[in-house]
């Protein structure tokens, strides 16, 4: 029987490794420990289930950014910028 987590370690830390809907997660765990490890693999797979977490957004885009930016600054919108 296959796994769903797999966890190996690499370097110093462990590191795990699933697919999810055919979409392949892998990273560090940032654990020493084999059973810290396993439960932050285990709920970096539910989150990757889920939708939810770090692992499934996007990077917000530079006019989002800049949208953030503006309003936080007290300017109401984007900025438009004639080409040169």
């Amino acid at each position: 029987m296959r796994k769903l987590v797999q966890l190996f370690s690499k370097e110093r830390f462990y590191w795990y490794d699933f697919k999810v809907r055919g979409k392949r997660y892998r990273g560090p765990t940032k654990e020493t420990n084999k059973k810290r490890a396993g439960r932050i693999a285990g709920l970096r797979f539910s989150q990757a289930i889920e939708g939810t977490g770090v692992l499934d957004r996007k990077a917000p885009g530079l006019q989002e950014l800049s949208t953030r930016f503006l309003a936080s600054n007290g300017q109401c919108g984007p900025v438009e910028v004639e080409p040169r």
